[in-house]
Order: C-alpha cells, then structure tokens, then sequence
C-alpha cells in the first residue's frame, strides 16, 4: 500500500508521517527531497525551489508518478509526504491504482490567523523544515494569509474530486483521527 499525506506547508504532514512510519514500520519519502535533488542536481530542470507549489508540482509529477509506479510493481508499502501532490494529481493516480493507494490532505483555511502565525514561531525551531525563520511577525502574518487562501483552494478541489481533506487546528490532538481517516479511508 502507498500512503499520500499531502496538503499545504505547515499543516502537520511531517508530524503524521512520523507517525504512521512507527505505527506500519515501513518508509517514507518527502516530495521536498525530490525538488532539492533535481534543483541543485541538474540545473537545466529548471526546477526552483521557490517557485510556488503548484509549479513546482506540475514538474515533479513525471517522477513522482514512476517512482510510485515502481514501489506498485515492486509490491512495497511506502509514505509518499509533501505539498507536492496536488488533488488532480492524487485523483489521477488514485483512478490508475485505487487499490494500492490511501491518501488524506490537510489544511488550515478556517485556523485564527494569529493562533497559527504563534503556532509557528514556538514550534517553527523544532521542525525539520523551518524555511520561514528568517520572516518578521508582519511578513509571518501575510505567508499564514496566503496559506490559508492556498487552503481553500485545495479544499475546494478535494471536495470537487472526492478527496479526503482534513481541517487541522490541532495535530497533536487530531492525530488519531486523521490515522484513522487515512488508514480506513
């Protein structure tokens, strides 16, 4: 079976991929790995890391579709995490290999702009990925805004190609649900 934990930055994904890593003891692999790999591996991409998500997604769906493709035919489970996994792209595989495939997006378009922008200053250092250190309170403010706006989009489309969305307001005590949302869906 292959796991899709996608959804926007910040949302919990890495936390839940931690977490069913320990629960199924199988592997995992961050769609972020892939972008930085193929940006500073071989520059005529043309893959930047800065781009938004969506662009960057659209050109990583050529090999994150074969490397799913190959774990099918190699019969192994495995996580697949990252905002990289757009809802056109998760229906589309999900259509070429329902059965091999659970999947679960998460999201915070309705979290209290303030509360999630204090989310992120007190837990942002012990995250793997705290790519918005360098942000001022104002700046950390509007990325929040844009998010959440991200996050409404997707949810609109998840709801539109019936896929499972999560709204997250607080992972850790969500936790249980959204792996039971995810392994049962």
């Amino acid at each position: 079976m292959i796991y899709i934990i996608a959804g926007i930055a910040k949302a919990g994904k890495t936390f839940i991929t931690n977490h069913l890593v320990k629960s199924k003891k199988i592997g995992y692999f961050s769609t972020d790995l892939l972008m930085m790999s193929l940006a500073n591996g071989n520059k005529a991409i043309g893959i930047n890391p800065n781009a938004s998500d969506v662009t960057v997604s659209n050109q990583l769906k050529p090999y994150l579709e074969a490397m799913i493709q190959t774990i099918i035919e190699n019969k192994i489970d495995y996580i697949f995490e990252g905002v990289h996994f757009q809802p056109d792209f998760v229906r589309y595989l999900l259509n070429k290999h329902a059965s091999n495939i659970k999947v679960i997006f998460l999201g915070y378009r309705l979290v209290d702009t303030s509360k999630k922008v204090e989310e992120l200053k007190k837990f942002g250092p012990n995250t793997q990925n705290h790519w918005y250190s360098h942000l001022d309170n104002q700046a950390l403010t509007q990325l929040v805004e844009y998010l959440k706006n991200e996050c409404q989009i997707m949810f609109e489309a998840c709801m539109t190609l019936n896929l499972p969305y999560y709204e997250v307001e607080n992972i850790v005590q969500q936790t249980n649900e959204i792996m039971d949302i995810l392994l049962n869906n």
